[in-house]
């Protein structure tokens, strides 16, 4: 086992905390001037400047990044229910608790015991996510009450399970299910759903361990919705870096098919507490909204001028044509000796004529009001996303209750709190500044519904107004065939010019005439194209500086952490190599967060080990994160893992035991820093873990 001491040597060499250059807004516009110069020479710093302003960048740059309270240390664990039996139909009440600590906890027990089941109820109780447990085991459990705490404060997460029905709470101190019940105490946060527990417990864990939101970009998946959408990391998305789960090591970090925007890199830089991540998440957020707004105008616009060119190309046609008939009929008159045979051609053409001017001023319409539903539809989306952040914000600043200064101990009065942060835009109790945010009346939630219902009727406006446009579309296409042929009936009439020639010199002047007004008015709607092609180019010129600040800010993140990330891979190799992981020479993690792996002179991916090198790796990997925090105090992983069945089938049994000592060694030397809860099925395993930590089946071969 090698040594896990927390001298500098062991990470990396140099101070790990040492920044080359601080990310600051200046620099950032600097920067970006300065690479966009040789293509863009028009570009101005003031107009960089002006561009990452009106995006909210600097106001990204400047937010205080919360602090972490503490380590998160799991106390004790009750589960209850009642057990159904297959063989008889009847049921069993049990109950299940166990105390637990810092340090290493492990539950020793053979497949189908209730070890995963166990643990997944620990996760459920402080992540609100019950996929872990299976449905045929949900069923029985009805009470869930895990004891918890968070730096010095004391917590009790309570939930209860009747049937499809979820109720619950997180309550101050550690209370016993009855206690929770009667009202001992008032909850932090409480739940009557399953969604409004997940909410309840992201809100509760981000604050209390200091985890930010970072936000990113996908389009819907529904087949009617292609428009573009914010999400954003939640505490759940982040306790995949707490759990490793029995089936879940082909992937490091998370399971790509689970979300989008690769959240095992969010979930990486959070936990290495790479502060500036979010920052350089919201500038990439914003840079993908420009450049979704830039090409829907550009489209808009594209149709409207090709559209415009070719009605005018196709008049300017029929013009000549009609100029080359009336120069023939001046130069060589001929009696128009009757032109009955050609009348109803000439009305049936004058008449399709008439309609397609009609179908074209009601097209031109059309796609005037879609463009207007378009932009009503990215008003309302940036209002609802400026309304949600408002929200979060004000629930984080706002829904902590403060009865009392941490420091001198003083009563805090609510109100008065309440009216002093509002008046001083600072925080009554660390006189940190508060994040600036619209204040809008009313009920938060309700105005954020009437968006949605906006939002929803714009959309079907849109799909209407799609509907009506080509079917508008469909018919001016069929009257322009229809006319031309006409046309070219007519004109063949013309060319002859001998007896028998039946169109008026009047009627081609007339004729003419209409063809210059529509000329006319085609160009005034070209005129008012390049106004809204004005509007392309601003478009286009956000997409382009945010998109390269985006870039340069998340090359310069990775070289402020560098260190940081180069003393996790060292760790890794450290740990991977005494697992048993063979030829193992360097973990490389590059600059778009991939981790790489250097084996036997040929890099791979984490994907390309052996099934049951993974496993080791993945342990490796996860005890690294959490360790680098104790050892040097890197980041935000809250030092608690838990570490389901690790490789039952793929670990032979020497490198189990090698993976078990290390175990044992890291709660030597951090037992007290830090909770590892490990469930595994291989008996060998209690030769070297201490009977003090073991906890075997019962009577009946199981838990519970």
């Amino acid at each position: 086992m090698s040594d896990y001491s927390t001298d500098s040597h062991h990470l990396g060499g140099g101070d790990v905390h040492t920044h080359p250059l601080l990310l600051t807004f200046e620099r950032l516009v600097q920067e970006t001037a300065h690479q966009l110069a040789p293509d863009y020479p028009h570009i101005s710093i003031d107009t960089v400047r002006d561009v990452l302003a009106d995006a909210g960048i600097d106001e990204y740059l400047r937010q205080a990044i919360p602090v972490s309270q503490g380590r998160l240390i799991v106390q004790r664990v009750q589960v209850i229910g009642e057990k159904r039996r297959t063989e008889s139909g009847g049921t069993k009440r049990f109950e299940y608790q166990r105390d637990l600590g810092t340090g290493l906890w492990a539950w020793v027990g053979p497949n189908g015991s209730g070890k995963s089941t166990l643990l997944n109820c620990i996760v459920w109780a402080l992540t609100g996510a019950d996929s872990g447990i299976s449905k045929r085991v949900r069923g029985w459990i009805s009470d869930v009450v895990v004891w918890f705490s968070v730096g010095g404060e004391k917590f009790t997460s309570r939930v209860n399970r009747s049937g499809e029905s979820i109720t619950g709470g997180v309550f101050p101190g550690h209370l016993s299910l009855d206690e929770a019940d009667l009202g001992f105490a008032l909850p932090v946060v409480s739940f009557k759903s399953r969604d409004e527990m997940r909410d309840a417990l992201d809100v509760f864990f981000m604050r209390q361990l200091g985890i930010s939101s970072l936000r990113w970009t996908a389009h819907g998946s529904q087949k009617d919705d292609p428009d573009l959408h914010a999400h954003s990391t939640t505490w759940r998305t982040y306790a995949h870096a707490i759990q490793i789960e029995d089936d879940s090591y082909d992937d490091l970090i998370i399971d790509p098919q689970k979300g989008y925007g690769r959240q095992d890199r969010k979930i990486l830089e959070m936990m290495l507490g790479v502060d500036h991540a979010r920052a350089v998440a919201e500038i990439q957020v914003q840079a993908d909204f420009a450049r979704e707004a830039y090409g829907r105008a550009r489209a808009r616009v594209s149709g409207k001028q090709s559209g415009i060119a070719e009605q005018v190309l196709l008049l300017e046609q029929e013009r000549a044509d009609l100029e080359k008939a009336i120069t023939l009929m001046q130069s060589e008159p001929t009696v128009i000796e009757d032109d009955r045979d050609l009348t109803a051609m000439r009305e049936q053409r004058a008449a399709i004529l008439t309609e397609q001017n009609r179908l074209a001023e009601e097209i031109n319409a059309l796609r005037a009001q879609r463009a207007q539903l378009e932009r009503d539809v990215l008003d309302a989306e940036r209002e609802k996303i400026a309304l949600n952040e408002q929200n979060e914000v004000k629930y984080l600043v706002n829904s902590l209750a403060v009865v009392r200064c941490p420091h001198c101990e003083a009563s805090v009065d609510t109100p008065e709190r309440l009216a002093r942060e509002r008046d001083a835009h600072v925080c009554f109790v660390c006189d940190q500044p508060l994040q600036a945010t619209r204040i809008l009346g009313g009920d938060v939630k309700v105005v954020l519904h009437e968006r949605d219902e906006e939002i929803s009727a714009l959309r079907k406006s849109i799909k209407r107004s799609d509907e009506d446009l080509a079917a508008l579309e469909e018919k001016f296409s069929a009257h322009q065939v229809e006319a031309a042929r006409l046309g070219k009936a007519l004109e063949s009439s013309v060319q002859q010019a001998r007896k028998g020639f039946t169109v008026s010199y009047t009627n081609l002047l007339l004729r003419k005439g209409q063809i210059e007004g529509q000329i006319e008015q085609l160009r005034r709607s070209q005129a008012e194209v390049e106004d809204e092609q004005k509007e392309v180019e601003t478009a286009q010129l956000w997409h382009l500086i945010l998109q390269t600040a985006a870039g340069i800010a998340d090359e310069s993140v990775y070289s402020m952490y560098q260190n940081v990330y180069n003393a996790l891979s060292q760790l890794v190799v450290q740990l991977a190599t005494d697992f048993g992981l063979p030829d193992l020479e360097r973990v490389i993690i590059d600059e778009k967060r991939y981790v790489r792996l250097v084996q036997g002179g040929i890099t791979i991916g984490h994907n390309d080990l052996a099934r049951s090198e993974r496993v080791k790796f993945k342990v490796a990997f996860h005890l690294a994160l959490m360790l680098i925090q104790v050892r040097a105090g890197l980041g935000k992983h809250p030092g608690f893992l838990i570490i389901d069945t690790p490789g039952t089938a793929e670990v032979d049994e020497a490198d189990l035991v090698a993976m078990t000592r290390d175990l044992v060694n890291i709660y030597d030397e951090f037992g007290d820093q830090v909770q590892i809860l490990l469930a595994t099925a291989r008996e060998e395993a209690l030769h070297y873990l201490p009977p003090a930590v073991v906890q075997r089946t019962n009577g009946e071969g199981t838990f519970f």
